[in-house]
């Protein structure tokens, strides 16, 4: 295995961070979202751009159907993203300049129409307004797990976990049982049959190196004995099925 840093041409989004970036598998991209845009003065924006890797790599801004305010997601940046259907942007949360969220757009890819889904069971269930927390797709479900965030300007870090029913956008609060993973963000989750794995992170106390893995047939914590080289956070995670070999987890900060 070994890096490389291809030659980019087109529209070469800004520097930023706190961005998300999925990939579409059907068409060989990857959508670009929001972020933290490194310009003079610096701010959260809801840029959408797509790197086509069809035969080079050439970025190519997003323009919505309609880019009116109503129509689009406000700016931010630590929010999630995820792809449902090969076809729809799922975008949850984040931080704005002033203020946190937990609203939920979708883009539709083929159709580069926004939507805006609202809560269909009165609030209930739905996560307080959070942001460096972790989206994963389980089927036709995305679960959300810790972040912080919370109403005000004090620091509140979570460690609950939310299911959002992609078909019928009805959230639920899922009750866990086993040893809970310490509140945190910036952590990474990750997919492997039927298990969720939670690694590392970070609190307003302390940064982690430990591994917690949720069952979500029963909905019960373990906390295998394996624990990241160093306390790591803001880092990436893929799972990963190799044959006549065991799932495995790679990473990088």
């Amino acid at each position: 295995m070994s890096w490389a840093s291809p030659k980019c041409s087109g529209e070469v989004p800004n520097k930023r961070s706190g961005h998300t970036l999925t990939l579409r598998g059907s068409e060989n991209a990857l959508y670009l979202f929001g972020g933290c845009d490194h310009k003079i003065p610096p701010g959260p924006s809801n840029d959408l751009l797509k790197l086509e890797m069809n035969g080079g790599f050439n970025w190519a801004r997003i323009v919505p159907v309609s880019s009116a305010p109503e129509d689009t997601p406000p700016a931010r940046w630590r929010h999630s993203a995820l792809l449902y259907s090969d076809k729809k942007l799922i975008i949850f949360g984040g931080f704005a300049a002033e203020k946190r969220m937990n609203d939920l757009w979708v883009f539709d890819c083929d159709t580069k129409l926004w939507e805006q889904q609202h809560p269909q069971n009165f609030w209930e269930g739905l996560p307080q307004c959070r942001g460096s927390h972790s989206a994963t797709l389980v089927d036709h479900k995305m679960y959300i797990f810790g972040g912080y965030g919370g109403n005000g300007y004090g620091r509140t870090d979570f460690n609950d976990v939310h299911a959002l029913d992609l078909r019928t956008w009805k959230w639920e609060e899922i009750l866990t049982e086993g040893e809970k993973p310490e509140a945190r963000s910036s952590h990474q989750t990750c997919l492997i049959l039927n298990k969720l794995f939670v690694i590392g992170g970070w609190n307003s106390v302390k940064q982690f190196q430990d591994l917690f893995v949720l069952d979500l047939t029963t909905n019960t914590w373990s906390a295998p004995d394996a624990k990241l080289p160093v306390p790591t956070w803001n880092h990436s995670c893929v799972g990963y099925d190799k044959p006549a070999e065991i799932d495995r987890l790679m990473f990088a900060q």
